[in-house]
């Protein structure tokens, strides 16, 4: 099952890099949890699918462009880690940024039920699912 997890989030990391909200939202679990609490700026925890749409909403407000590269994708159960890069092109400023970001995906009867995000620490990100470097080996 957990390999079908790994494909479950490859599948919406995708779909929103190429702008297909509606088969990312379909992923997604009616309750879905996306805590965004770890952020720097807006820190804040989006719930069910009205969270997802402010989430986009959120996102439309500050960004021309968004999206994720993942270089790492690892299996962890019902958890999948997601490392790799956060890039954007701001609305107002035009301005081309990128960072390091990861996140925790949990899929649960195949579908997407929370996601922990803004993670920029490996490290850190990989104990919070309980692996140490040496125990993490990615999918990809």
């Amino acid at each position: 099952m957990s390999q079908e997890n790994v494909e479950i989030v490859r599948r919406a990391f995708a779909a929103v890099n190429r702008g297909d909200r509606e088969t990312a939202i379909g992923l997604l679990h009616p309750e879905v949890v996306i805590d965004a609490t770890r952020r720097v700026f807006n820190p804040t925890t989006y719930v069910g699918m009205r969270g997802i749409r402010q989430w986009m909403a959120d996102t439309d407000e500050t960004w021309e462009q968004f999206g994720f590269e993942a270089s790492e994708v690892i299996d962890v159960g019902d958890k999948v880690v997601v490392i790799g890069r956060l890039f954007g092109k701001g609305k107002a400023s035009g301005v081309r940024v990128g960072q390091p970001m990861a996140g925790i995906w949990t899929v649960r009867d195949g579908r997407i039920v929370r996601g922990e995000i803004g993670y920029t620490d490996r490290r850190v990100v990989l104990k919070a699912v309980g692996l140490s470097e040496q125990d993490a080996h990615p999918d990809s």
